[in-house]
């Protein structure tokens, strides 16, 4: 066992070694390793034009195209762009490798929120985290995708303007489907935690409804701060959720920059009643009733007068991601992520 493992770490740093030799090639300067795993590494570099980014380094006979194409839809939808999804940005492919520039999210996964819970925090910060959550949901359904890998592993957070505070940021789209028109098919991959009875249990064909069941049972661990307890929930029909909890005041400082929003008012029946109602929406065992992301962003929980202005405006597209789209042609031998791969 120990050799086994002594062999797979001596082979991870040889390629690791490789990453970096070939971005150092292209003018890429490593800061640090983010992840790695079977098929690949990810690495936080400063590249000459773009600043810092995240890369992912893949073999190629790994490399998955579908990814590339999934990006390629969202970046191409100018109108549906969304500052809750991580933006691909350029892409490269070499003889043994393939390298993908994209958005990097300087804060660690929901999941950290999640597992770490210490303090009680109040409905309306956890109002902020569902409305961001939501909106980067509707942007993806808007051009009939499903994500199908909704986790809080795969929700990021992002922190670049103390003004503005935490973004959260949808990644990992190898598992995203397109919506093709009477050709639904069994959509059974995926984490099976966050899977919806119609997949899990049923074996049925799915639509973006199984996105917003991961949605809710995303929402739903905040109070416990553990899954233990949400699956007693889901088979005895949901019960009440308990006290709201948190992570570190590190966490909610980051948060909390929006002028004019009170975080810390104190939450009223109301506010518990609401959330309650949204949560039984996106936790209907039937995915006919089940809320879609529009109509949950539409749920009295996130009434205009409970929400920071700040959180209701639409963003079409960042200066800074203006920028980028501008690079996208300009930067030697990168193609911009819309185009096919050689």
């Amino acid at each position: 066992m120990r050799s086994t493992a002594k062999c797979y770490s001596s082979q991870q740093q040889e390629l690791s070694m490789e990453d970096i030799r070939l971005l150092q090639s292209q003018g890429c300067h490593v800061l640090k390793t983010l992840g790695e795993g079977a098929y690949g590494r990810v690495y936080l570099i400063s590249h000459p034009e773009l600043g810092e980014v995240a890369a992912k380094v893949l073999i190629n006979n790994k490399f998955d195209a579908n990814e590339w194409n999934i990006a390629g839809i969202l970046n191409q939808e100018q109108a549906h762009i969304c500052p809750y999804l991580i933006r691909y940005i350029l892409a490269k492919q070499f003889k043994k490798l393939t390298i993908i520039l994209y958005e990097y999210a300087n804060m660690k996964s929901l999941t950290n929120l999640v597992k770490n819970t210490k303090e009680s925090i109040s409905f309306n910060l956890l109002r902020v985290i569902m409305y961001q959550l939501l909106e980067g949901m509707k942007a993806i359904h808007s051009v009939n995708l499903i994500h199908r890998d909704i986790k809080t592993d795969n929700i990021l957070m992002q922190c670049t303007d103390p003004n503005i505070g935490v973004l959260l940021k949808i990644t990992d789209f190898g598992l995203t489907k397109l919506i093709q028109k009477d050709n639904l098919e069994k959509l059974n991959n995926g984490t099976p935690l966050f899977l919806p009875p119609e997949i899990l249990i049923d074996g049925k064909v799915g639509d973006n409804k199984i996105d917003m069941w991961s949605v809710g049972i995303i929402i739903n661990p905040f109070p416990s701060g553990s899954y233990s307890e949400l699956i007693e929930n889901i088979q005895k029909d949901i019960t009440c959720p308990l006290e709201l909890k948190t992570t570190s005041d590190e966490i909610e400082q980051a948060f909390t920059p929006i002028l004019g929003y009170n975080y810390n008012k104190k939450d009223s029946n109301q506010d518990k009643q609401q959330y309650w109602s949204l949560l039984q929406g996106l936790l209907q065992r039937d995915p006919n009733k089940r809320l879609s992301a529009e109509d949950a962003l539409k749920h009295p929980f996130f009434d205009k007068i409970n929400m920071p202005q700040s959180q209701k405006l639409t963003m079409t597209i960042t200066p800074f991601e203006k920028e980028k789209d501008n690079i996208n042609g300009k930067v030697s031998g990168w193609q911009p992520i819309r185009d096919s791969p050689n």
